[in-house]
């Protein structure tokens, strides 16, 4: 068909969706029309989706009509190029929690810099934690959401509900759990190019490439397999954005059998070895094990984006004052706290309406969060009985989805005055 003639059929309104779904592939430019064409349909629209050409998405992202999943779908995939369609504040109106279904949005360059202000004045925490992964995001902005600014905002909101007890008892109380407050970090995941050598030492999780070498080859289990992979973290810049000392290296996670979560093991690679040249071999049975059964079964956590930027969002404060009195043994001190229960357990419900972020960051981010270094083990769920405790630093949290979950904490214990211990702790919640 020559060029012409597929163009005047391309733009003719009267062409039937059946005819148009026949013209796809067979040239960009009238791609591009038929994206925005009036009898275009969903399956025509997926057909044009799948040729994978950037100029194809861009037009589709000008389609008012284009379905609302192909939207998520393909914004996911190609979010610059929906970041930049005149469409972006229609879509955003009419598809619910676009911004949080597709944060990749407020992460791209092409993202519009009037959406990005109007998020960091008055978008929710979970949008904020995208924005801070734009590149373009302006010196301003970041010293508006830094992690100082975010626990001051927070610590401000706190000391007010404080200074509005009556109760001396219930003051104390809450300056003690004020006191309490401690550093974490939010992931923002990038892709990972398994060959850059500076993405194998980055911090990972299941899906990725972590690093292995002639030293530290890839572990396999009993069977002789290889085992699976779920998270890696580097001590030095852990210790660095927690403001604790974790230990030096590169901490790696890793289960035995994917299919057996609970049993976990952890190696640290010392910082000298680190400098040797990293292994290219990646297991196949793994990479099909990721696929199949990634561990997280995130949305945002995929094969192609395992990498993290950790990024410092402020103090995370424990679960509620109450159950912090009971920690601390405060309650031994007199009588005035015991009698007090009542309303410290009505103040928890106060601190979500006032976003504080307190664990398991419910009330806090849209969605609570699934994975954060720092900060106190989930709030919910059988994990805080196992893993909180007075003497316990947290290092990573990390808690499936699904109707059965597990919840994976991490945290070191000092078994003497040099050597640490990484202790590892399932709880499971069906």
């Amino acid at each position: 068909m020559e060029i012409q003639q597929l163009l005047r059929l391309v733009t003719d309104p009267e062409t039937s969706t059946k005819q148009l779904g026949s013209l796809v592939g067979l040239d960009a430019e009238a791609d591009q029309l038929i994206a925005v064409h009036p009898n275009a349909l969903q399956w025509v629209f997926e057909d044009l989706a799948a040729t994978a050409r950037s100029d194809t998405v861009r037009a589709l992202f000008r389609n008012r009509d284009l379905p609302h999943d192909l939207v998520l779908d393909l914004g996911q995939k190609s979010p610059d190029q929906l970041a930049e369609s005149p469409l972006l504040t229609h879509f955003i109106a009419v598809i619910p929690n676009l911004l949080e279904r597709v944060p990749e949005i407020l992460m791209s360059a092409q993202c519009p810099a009037d959406l990005l202000q109007a998020v960091v004045s008055n978008g929710n925490w979970s949008q904020r934690l995208a924005v801070l992964g734009n590149p373009s995001l302006g010196t301003d902005a970041k010293q508006a959401l830094s992690a100082n600014r975010i626990h001051q905002a927070a610590r401000d909101r706190l000391n007010k509900l404080i200074q509005e007890q009556v109760n001396p008892a219930v003051q104390k109380a809450l300056e003690l759990y004020a006191e309490a407050s401690i550093p974490y970090c939010m992931p923002v995941f990038l892709p990972l190019d398994w060959g850059n050598p500076e993405h194998r030492l980055a911090d990972q999780v299941t899906g990725g490439f972590p690093f292995t070498s002639a030293t530290w080859p890839w572990p396999s289990n009993e069977k002789g397999g290889a085992m699976h992979f779920l998270a890696q973290v580097n001590l030095d810049r852990a210790n660095s954005l927690l403001g604790h000392s974790f230990g030096a290296g590169l901490l790696q996670i890793w289960m035995p059998y994917y299919d057996d979560p609970g049993v976990i093991i952890t190696r640290v690679i010392p910082s000298g070895d680190l400098s040797e040249s990293p292994d290219t071999d990646y297991p196949k049975e793994s990479e099909a094990e990721a696929l199949a059964y990634g561990l997280f079964h995130w949305n945002s956590v995929s094969p192609c984006k395992p990498r993290i930027d950790w990024v410092s969002f402020g103090n995370m404060y424990h679960r509620d004052p109450w159950t912090l009195m009971s920690e601390l043994k405060v309650l031994a001190s007199g009588p005035e706290l015991a009698a007090i229960e009542d309303e410290l357990w009505e103040l928890k419900e106060k601190l979500s309406e006032l976003a504080i972020p307190h664990a398991s960051l419910i009330g806090y981010f849209s969605q609570p969060p699934r994975m954060f270094l720092g900060g106190f083990p989930f709030g919910y769920g059988n994990g805080w009985d196992q893993f909180q405790a007075p003497s316990i630093r947290m290092l990573l949290n990390l808690m499936s989805e699904g109707d059965s979950f597990w919840h994976l904490g991490v945290w070191v214990e000092q078994t003497n005055t040099d050597a640490k211990a990484f202790k590892l702790g399932v709880a499971y919640n069906n």
